[in-house]
């Protein structure tokens, strides 16, 4: 039986229109909008971006606090309605190790009790990179600084790492529930780029 090394290097391969940040900024929403900007240009309203991406940015800082957060990115699309509140579409990516779990059934009812209490579809799906439980569902999102509770719908990816013993969660979020179906078809064709390599 061959040995397994461990995989040194993770990688997905993002859509054209999704930009990646980094990570360990200290300002993640600043963070989304300044890269915004550079891809967008002068026609991003700052505080509008900021205001919209926050949910984003939160998610990602409470995942850094759990786990090493290896790769974050974002898709933000400005669509003119021709009202004064243009619509923002958002969605964003998070890829973190976990600290070390055992196989992967061990992994799923982990899963399942934390599951319990939420409104949680969890399933195993193949991927070119492996076996992978993945759940999905709505979180609700939540700020001292905001009047409002923003509600958004996640679906993440578990795949154990060869030779680490420990997972790769891949977590996408985004707060357009008129669009869920849309970007689920994008989370499984990203997730289905993930790759390891040695």
């Amino acid at each position: 039986m061959p040995l397994r090394t461990p995989a040194r290097q993770i990688s997905v391969r993002l859509p054209e229109n999704w930009l990646e940040i980094d990570p360990r900024a200290e300002d993640l929403t600043a963070e989304l909008t300044r890269t915004a900007r550079e891809h967008h240009g002068d026609g991003v309203d700052d505080d509008l971006l900021a205001r919209l991406a926050g949910p984003l940015a939160l998610e990602l800082r409470r995942l850094t606090a759990s786990t090493d957060l290896i790769l974050a990115a974002f898709f933000a699309e400005i669509v003119d309605t021709g009202s004064p509140q243009p619509l923002l579409i958002t969605a964003n990516l998070a890829i973190a190790l976990s600290p070390p779990v055992g196989d992967l059934n061990q992994l799923r009812r982990r899963i399942e009790q934390d599951a319990r209490a939420a409104d949680v579809e969890i399933t195993t799906r193949e991927l070119p990179a492996g076996l992978a439980v993945s759940t999905a569902g709505h979180l609700d999102v939540e700020h001292a600084g905001w009047s409002d509770t923003v509600r958004a719908f996640t679906r993440r990816f578990y795949l154990p790492v060869p030779g680490l013993g420990r997972v790769a969660a891949l977590t996408f979020v985004t707060p357009n529930l008129d669009l869920v179906d849309e970007f689920d078809e994008v989370f499984a064709a990203i997730a289905g780029t993930l790759s390891f390599s040695d």
